[in-house]
């Protein structure tokens, strides 16, 4: 509506002024100068039809347009009264009225009429009608006049000659227009505005020079089928400046809108009504919906508290271009100030802005309801560039201060964030800079959240590094790059740092995150109560936003139920990590180091799987209680120096490349492979035993070729009912020592750089 009423007033300042208020100055000065003919020559015998016809032939040839008058009376020695007058357009196509009056009172002063003066005290029309029409081509049916003028004392003082040769000064002080009509119709544009009701007086005009006026009128627009009508109140001071638009003026004008359940009171001043520059405020009331309805098509969450606005506006190249210098808005919960500018002559509209605001609480300043549905708490601070063109908007840059700001978002819980959110390039770019706060998902927590975040949406690209944060109470540092992140291929790159690492908690982790993101919820982990509970919930769980993973975890510390340790390597690049398993590929090596295995026997009993790993330790274990040797420590928990491991997946098929332990009290290797969704495995293993005490000789198929107790043995089938077969332990201590020679694929140097920098 704001922009139809602005087109309406900017078209009737355009068209409309000069020319029109030249046209009733006419009308009234040659109405005058019959009538003082009439005084001076006697005339009151001739009929009113006489006079009239006199007028209007004095006026259609001043105007160039049929004029008709339907009654002319002396209503008083001092009055006359003109009815039913009306100004017929002959320059456009189509039949129109220009002008039509129900009936105009004329008032002046009888005495000046001796000097050839005219004194109107006051012109006064009843029901006027304008209309402007302005065609396909540009025309519009406004006559164009032209007379000398100058000012006077007591108003605007015309100078003009009668048809008889008799020269006249006119003198109009008040101009009055009550239940006025003023309409504008824009054929090539397909629209009509129309001000209903004016009431209009200027006292003692001037059209030079400030002069009061008091104003009201009714403006109806048609909008979306919808008939809207605001009244309009407005008193002040207008300099016409000779009707030279570049001059023109208003100072100390209120103006008052009613229309909505409470009115809108603005105090405006301007200059310059070619390329207006404009200042003015207003306190709004309150608002909410129910104040609004008429403009908006379907219903919405909206509350205003009251708040006072401060603008300074300008206009240039015939209203084609806006400039909003300052734009301030306050109110109980925001500060607001805008600044811009527009080409209203671009179809649509073009625009473009900065804005900023003072630090405010969001949830008290979301009057749109936009952000209840994520429950945003905490104070903000906001500031940026917003660009409407070609029907849509568009961001350059926007920037956000969070100070303790909480949310929920996707079941995704944050509290008390401290930062700044950064958006560029319509938000192709973003990053964020956080300096604390709280991350929560399902059982984990993530707290004293330090680092920054990156996304680049045309490449697809995110980046994000944190640093001594808080996971689940351990600390972590970690930095994650992601390429190609709308795609399923996408790829990303972790680098990650713990003070502790359990993997069983990785299980629930994973689990909480593909619950949260997943737009169908499961019903949680499978259904199953086997050893194997834990792998199959683990490859049902597997995300599928993170197919392609590969890079670096460092832990001081590692722990699980039945292996903990120091120093923790681990270098990884998987490939098809996927729910399910079944198309995994890649590869895994790691290293752990002053380790210790805990209660064997305990452990191989409640895993079978991973239990079978385990099954020398027991067997020897049996043995020293039936007394065959002594080697202490191997009951309850054994060390070691060092573990390392090398895998290949294909498939989900796991093929151990190098796997071997080494310690005080045991050496160990491993090959073969896990089938981890076929849910079976084929390993060979070796175990030698050292620092043990033999109270008797043990058989060859126990000790290699040193003669120190060895267990080689096969173990194949279903992971839940694996079979053994044991094997020649004669080239254990070969077979351990080429294990260790071997090695690992990496030093993890690139991890270890990443801890040093970190």
């Amino acid at each position: 509506m704001k922009k139809k009423i602005k087109n309406l007033f900017v078209n009737t300042i355009k068209l409309t002024l000069k020319s029109l208020v030249r046209v009733m100055f006419l009308i009234v000065t040659l109405l005058l100068v019959l009538a003082g003919a009439v005084w001076f020559t006697a005339l009151k015998y001739v009929s009113a039809e006489h006079i009239g016809k006199e007028f209007a032939s004095a006026l259609q040839s001043a105007l160039n347009r049929p004029v008709i008058v339907g009654d002319f009376e002396l209503t008083s020695l001092n009055s006359i009264t003109i009815n039913n007058f009306r100004i017929v357009d002959t320059e456009l196509d189509e039949y129109n009225e220009f002008l039509s009056v129900e009936k105009v009172v004329i008032k002046f002063d009888l005495l000046p009429l001796r000097d050839n003066i005219i004194d109107i005290k006051e012109v006064m029309l009843y029901n006027p009608v304008v209309t402007i029409i302005k065609d396909e081509s540009g025309r519009t049916n406004i006559p164009k006049a032209s007379v000398s003028n100058t000012q006077s004392a007591l108003g605007q003082q015309f100078n003009i000659t009668s048809g008889e040769g008799r020269h006249w000064q006119v003198v109009v002080e008040d101009w009055v227009i009550r239940n006025g009509v003023f309409a504008y119709r824009d054929i090539a544009a397909r629209t009509s505005h129309s001000l209903n009701g004016i009431f209009i007086r200027f006292y003692n005009l001037k059209f030079h020079g400030f002069t009061d006026f008091a104003l009201n009128f009714v403006l109806r627009n048609k909008i979306k089928d919808k008939i809207m009508e605001n009244e309009i109140v407005a008193e002040g001071s207008v300099d016409l400046a000779d009707f030279k638009l570049n001059e023109m003026s208003l100072k100390d004008t209120s103006l008052e809108v009613r229309g909505a359940r409470q009115p809108l009171k603005l105090t405006l001043s301007a200059k310059d009504f070619l390329n207006p520059a404009v200042k003015f405020s207003s306190v709004l009331p309150e608002l909410s919906y129910d104040d609004v309805s008429l403009y908006v098509s379907e219903p919405f969450d909206f509350s205003l508290p009251s708040t006072s606005v401060n603008a300074e506006i300008s206009f240039a190249e015939k209203f084609s271009k806006l400039k909003v210098v300052s734009l301030d808005l306050r109110n109980k919960d925001i500060s607001l100030n805008i600044k811009g500018s527009a080409d209203l002559s671009a179809k649509p509209i073009a625009a473009e802005a900065e804005f900023s605001t003072a630090q405010f609480n969001a949830e008290n300043a979301d009057y749109l309801g936009i952000l209840k549905p994520y429950r945003v708490k905490g104070a903000l601070k906001a500031r940026g560039q917003l660009i409407y063109k070609d029907g849509k908007f568009s961001s350059p840059q926007l920037i956000a201060d969070l100070n303790g700001v909480s949310a929920f978002i996707s079941n995704f819980t944050i509290e008390g964030v401290k930062g700044t959110y950064k958006a560029e390039n319509n938000f192709n770019d973003m990053s964020a800079d956080v300096k604390d706060g709280i991350f929560k998902v399902g059982r984990q927590t993530i707290s004293k959240i330090k680092g920054t975040a990156a996304y680049e949406h045309k490449k697809q690209n995110f980046y994000a590094k944190i640093k001594d944060t808080m996971f689940n109470n351990n600390t972590v540092t970690m930095s994650v790059a992601i390429s190609k992140v709308r795609r399923a291929d996408r790829v990303i790159k972790a680098n990650i740092y713990l003070n502790l690492l359990k993997p069983v908690e990785i299980f629930e982790t994973t689990e909480d995150f593909v619950q949260a993101l997943s737009k169908h919820k499961s019903s949680g982990r499978v259904k199953d109560e086997s050893s194997l509970a834990w792998l199959r919930n683990f490859r049902t769980a597997i995300p599928k936003f993170m197919p392609n993973f590969n890079g670096f975890v460092y832990a001081e510390k590692f722990e699980t139920p039945i292996i903990s340790g120091y120093d923790f390597n681990a270098e990884f690049n998987l490939k098809n990590m996927l729910p399910g398993m079944d198309k995994l590929s890649g590869s895994i090596d790691a290293k752990l180091q002053q380790g210790v295995i805990y209660k064997l026997q305990e452990a191989a009993d409640r895993q079978k799987a991973l239990g079978i790993a385990f099954q020398p330790f027991v067997i020897m274990s049996k043995m020293e209680r039936a007394g065959s040797f002594k080697m202490g420590k191997i009951l309850k928990d054994t060390p070691f120096e060092v573990m390392t491991a090398s895998v290949d997946f294909n498939n989900g098929k796991m093929d151990i490349n190098n796997f071997y332990v080494d310690g005080e009290v045991i050496a160990a290797t491993v090959g073969g492979d896990v089938d981890w969704v076929k849910e079976n495995l084929d390993l060979d293993i070796v175990t030698m035993f050292k620092n043990t005490s033999k109270r008797g000789a043990l058989s060859e198929n126990l000790t290699d070729e040193s003669g120190e107790p060895a267990l080689a043995f096969r173990v194949y089938g279903e992971m839940t009912k694996p079979a053994v077969q044991m094997k020649s332990p004669k080239k254990t201590s070969a077979t351990i020592k080429a294990a260790r020679d071997k090695g690992l694929r990496t030093d993890f140097s690139a991890g270890q750089k990443f801890i040093k920098e970190k």
